[in-house]
């Protein structure tokens, strides 16, 4: 009788055993996933108005399943989630363990942008998610191009790269061409001489500034 007994249990605990094998989520399966990272390449950073995209490849054991991506703006240098970030883009299917962002984030403001990629794992391979601060990304403000020239036999100035929405105030004479709506954007007429010149963004801050001088165009300017 006490061997029946033992043996029962012998099975019993077999059959326990064996159903914690392979069962999601479990500590036998979870030993058998691969720890996993991410490898990310955000493209360059420029001026304002640059896109900006991302791409990661998984790093485990023939990772598949999905990437995400989430680009935090300058006001959030500390990837704060949820819902902190400017753009999220997926989930995305790996090929091959890459996944790229193929339509970005139009950037509209300066500052340091911050990519973050979420991988959410499958049966083999855990989660992972890249650091904040691994790529960070920099945005400027455009220089813009002021020329001085003759136009149609008067004095002109025009600037190319200036922003839409920027002011362009022009010294002596206290000319402000705002808002700028046109590249070019060109002003005349000017009389010969030198001149002082400064952009100034929509909320007024000082972007650059400069000098320039208008030939001699004849009639007088």
């Amino acid at each position: 009788m006490r061997k029946s007994r033992f043996a029962a249990i012998a099975v019993a605990a077999f059959a326990i055993g064996s159903t914690t094998v392979g069962f999601a989520g479990s500590a036998a399966a979870q030993s058998r996933q691969h720890k996993t990272s991410i490898d990310t390449t955000a493209s360059p950073g420029g001026v304002v108005g640059t896109t900006l995209t991302d791409a990661g490849t998984v790093l485990g054991h023939n990772p598949t399943g999905n990437l995400r991506f989430f680009l935090f703006g300058p006001a959030n240098p500390t990837c704060k989630f949820p819902q902190g970030w400017l753009f999220a883009s997926g989930p995305i299917a790996l090929v091959n363990g890459s996944a790229s962002v193929a339509n970005g984030y139009v950037t509209t403001a300066v500052g340091t942008y911050e990519w973050v990629a979420d991988y959410g794992g499958d049966k083999q391979n855990f989660e992972a998610r890249s650091r904040c601060g691994h790529e960070p990304v920099t945005i400027t403000n455009p220089t813009p191009v002021v020329t001085p020239e003759c136009l149609n036999g008067v004095g002109a100035v025009s600037e190319t790269g200036a922003l839409d929405g920027w002011s362009w105030i022009i010294e002596p004479g206290d000319i402000d061409v705002a808002p700028i709506s046109a590249d070019p954007e060109v002003y005349a007429p000017l009389v010969a001489g030198p001149y002082a010149y400064e952009f100034r963004d929509a909320a007024a801050n000082d972007i650059t500034g400069g000098t320039f001088t208008i030939p001699s165009c004849g009639g007088g300017t």
